[in-house]
């Protein structure tokens, strides 16, 4: 059955995302995750709920999903041990070297690639040598690419994990430079830290001219409802829902519905008015502008994904007003029977034209035949009321009832002996199917009253009130009749399951022994360096007359290329410059631009032979084959996220040049750069823009099919009162994606990169021409 994965911001969250139904939660512990304005947990905290998920059948998951720097990366490696010696099932990382670390240190800890990772090809050889168990895609893959990826990973048994509701960054995660980069540059979306400037306001320009304004980068939740089968079909192990942020009754709501979806599902009672009723439900819950996105499951780019206008959550249209009475304090709406009856402390909201006139918690409700009457509303503000205006549902307590809370199925056996009685439990499935306990009692010799019948036995036995097990059936060897009180089958019963929960809760806990990794040793730069010049163009379709001479390499989008005529006057300017050549593909790659790529990549090394030298990716995992067999050079983009000394040591071995990251500091670089080795190259930023944003959303076509705005040769920008600079819009015709680029925090300058040179240190400085 797949894996339904909740979030947990503290620990009451937790239990109640359990006792919901959630075969798992992920939560953060300390620091170094991407949540890290959330609660978070304590260690003791991490091993209460550790021990609570497990005694009910789920899992916990840590989230150590940051980038970590050089003086960080001990400490997060001790968080890393700390966690799975109190019960962690397994660790969500995002950076690089961090798993590199962990896996070599420790090599019993399941670690899984977070969605920051930006897993989205096939390197699932290179990912399970790393100690990879499981990998979270990326949520822009179509539904067919899900299934290929995760038919490949499992060859390597590696799971896949798909998020299934909650929130969804506009950018490609991972890749997000945006709250990084704009004003003091100090919220990193990859330190935890992200300020969600995708959830302000913006002006878009062409050419200067403002032609839209609003929440132009601001997507709906995510939801899969219709997919849900699909999905379990695919083979995906793990559907995970987004919240950290979120308050106790959200997760409750997610986790409540998506259990009624995969439970219908696997009895196979899944239809539309199930998928109907449970996406009510979500909407009341939390949602963005009235609907929800998918976003490209389906593998086509539809319209509707950004939220709109109106802020924050916008809740359920449950009917319009027919009448109000001050009088008599109600407010009558019509009201469909197949929404959510609103119940007392609920909360009303009334709009008209999208904007809210009044909101209100509702007291008492009458129901009649096509509407309701409610009451709380102020009479002062019944008077604003008209029979035109819309009543949402903003909120609805989820209750879960004792009989459905989750625990841990046993069999409990009873063996009745002249003197004594044996007593033990099984747990009869989930992760902790077959654990046992025993425990035994001496039967009074002295007893003189009346012999407890087996029946009267098995409903004691039955008793399991507030522990986390349920009995499944109660079995019996021996006398059919006990002569003893009942107060000792209650004592037997409660000492059954303290050994029950000692055997289960034991069986988590480890001592972890370090393995004594390599000492890594900085490179003293006596080696043969060199200094190349790299022009890089985003976007050069509309004016080929920007690429001049000057530059040892010169790289172009895989976008551009990907037009016949700009292809062959790209071909004809670097034979007539006599230069190497580098194709950038996007830092996420689906399939279909993969295999144009391909094909186009053999073309021009036709026409160019030994001058089209490289290309370049995020893929730090591993180069790619086909392009590695026409003679290419894999190097790695700002993507990659390279952050500290062991994530360069990695992509040093998987590539033949390298860019760090761009969020590191003038220190920072001139530190890494003195540990990479000549033999590798390290590409640094001097001048021109940088990718804030990658995305499969385009701000300037808004996802509508043939717009035609990415061939009009325009300049689209974009500002906010929140920005120090305006950035540029780069749309990407072939799939109807874009990039957007803003200044660097951080550029190299002439003087730091001639120090560097000076010091024996390759590189290949870089300009980005847009």
């Amino acid at each position: 059955m797949i894996e339904l994965l909740a979030p947990a911001g503290n620990l009451s969250i937790l239990k109640a995302a359990v006792d919901c139904g959630a075969d798992a939660v992920y939560c953060g512990l300390g620091a170094f995750n991407a949540r890290i304005n959330a609660n978070n947990f304590t260690l003791e905290e991490f091993t209460e709920g550790a021990s609570y998920c497990h005694l009910r059948g789920s899992r916990i998951y840590l989230t150590l999903n940051t980038l970590v720097g050089d003086s960080e990366i001990d400490m997060s490696l001790d968080t890393a041990r700390s966690a799975y010696e109190a019960g962690c099932d397994g660790i969500l990382v995002q950076d690089v070297g961090l798993a590199k670390l962990i896996h070599s240190t420790y090599p019993e800890i399941p670690l899984h690639c977070s969605t920051q990772m930006n897993i989205y090809s096939d390197d699932f050889k290179a990912l399970s040598d790393l100690g990879i168990t499981r990998v979270v895609l990326p949520r822009e893959l179509s539904l067919q690419e899900i299934t290929r990826r995760t038919q490949q990973a499992g060859r390597f048994g590696i799971e896949t994990e798909v998020f299934c509701h909650g929130a969804v960054c506009v950018c490609y995660s991972g890749l997000c430079l945006f709250s990084a980069m704009n004003r003091s540059g100090s919220r990193s979306g990859n330190r935890g830290q992200c300020a969600q400037p995708c959830r302000e306001e913006y002006e878009l320009f062409d050419n200067g001219q403002l032609i839209r304004k609003g929440h132009l980068l601001s997507p709906k939740d995510r939801d899969v409802t219709s997919y849900i089968d699909g999905l379990i079909n695919s083979g995906v192990s793990s559907l995970k829902i987004e919240g950290r942020m979120r308050d106790v009754n959200y997760v409750m709501s997610a986790v409540t519905s998506y259990r009624k979806l995969i439970d219908a599902y696997y009895e196979g009672t899944l239809n539309s008015d199930t998928i109907s009723d449970v996406r009510d439900s979500l909407m009341v819950n939390f949602n963005r502008g009235g609907a929800y996105t998918s976003q490209f499951l389906s593998g086509r780019k539809e319209n509707g994904f950004l939220s709109g206008e109106y802020p924050g959550k916008f809740g359920l249209k449950v009917g319009r007003i027919i009448s109000s009475d001050s009088k008599k304090g109600t407010v009558t709406f019509s009201f469909s029977k197949t929404k959510l009856i609103p119940e007392k402390g609920d909360y009303l909201s009334i709009r008209k034209n999208s904007r809210e006139i009044c909101s209100f918690p509702v007291g008492k409700v009458h129901e009649m035949p096509g509407k309701l009457a409610v009451k709380g509303l102020h009479p002062d503000a019944m008077a604003k009321l008209d029979d035109q205006m819309d009543v949402f549902l903003m909120g609805h307590k989820t209750v879960v009832d004792k009989e459905s809370i989750r625990k841990t199925p046993v069999t409990i056996s009873m063996d009745v002996r002249s003197d004594r009685i044996i007593l033990d439990a099984l747990v009869d499935s989930g992760i902790n199917q077959n654990a046992f306990a025993e425990c035994e009692i001496d039967l009074p010799a002295d007893f003189d009253g009346r012999p407890l019948s087996s029946n009267r036995i098995r409903e004691q036995l039955t008793k399991l009130g507030n522990t986390p097990f349920t009995a499944t059936a109660v079995y019996f060897t021996g006398d059919p009749e006990v002569k003893c009180p009942v107060s000792l089958i209650n004592e037997l019963r409660r000492d059954l399951t303290d050994s029950l929960e000692y055997e289960i809760t034991s069986s988590y806990q480890r001592v972890l022994m370090a393995e004594q990794a390599p000492i890594e040793e900085r490179h003293s730069g006596e080696s043969v360096s060199t200094v190349l010049n790299m022009n890089t163009y985003p976007c050069v379709k509309d004016d080929l007359s920007v690429i001049t001479s000057g530059a040892d390499i010169y790289a172009f989008s895989i976008y551009d290329l990907g037009i016949k005529a700009v292809r062959q006057e790209i071909i004809r300017i670097m034979n007539e410059l006599n230069r190497d050549m580098c194709m950038i593909l996007p830092d996420l790659c689906h399939d279909k631009t993969y295999d144009m790529a391909l094909t186009i990549a053999k073309e021009i090394k036709e026409k160019l032979g030994d001058r089209f030298k490289y290309y370049m990716d995020s893929r730090i995992h591993g180069t790619d084959k086909a392009l590695s067999s026409l003679g290419l050079t894999h190097m790695l983009s700002s993507g990659a996220n390279i952050y500290n000394t062991n994530t360069l040591k990695y992509a040093a071995s998987n590539a033949g040049a390298l860019y760090l990251s761009n969020e590191l500091s003038e220190f920072e670089i001139s530190d890494l750069v003195g540990r990479a080795s000549p033999e590798c190259p390290v590409i640094l930023h001097s001048e021109g823009l940088i990718p804030w944003m990658q995305s499969d959303f385009c701000p300037v076509g808004g996802n509508e099919i043939r717009c035609g705005r990415c061939f009009s040769g325009n300049r689209y920008t974009m500002k906010s009162s929140n920005m120090d600079d305006e950035v540029v819009i780069i749309p990407r015709a072939y799939e109807c994606s874009s990039a957007i680029y803003g200044r660097a925090k951080n550029p190299v300058s002439s003087e730091m990169a001639e120090s560097l040179a000076d010091s024996g240190h390759s590189l290949i400085i870089n300009r980005t021409i847009i």
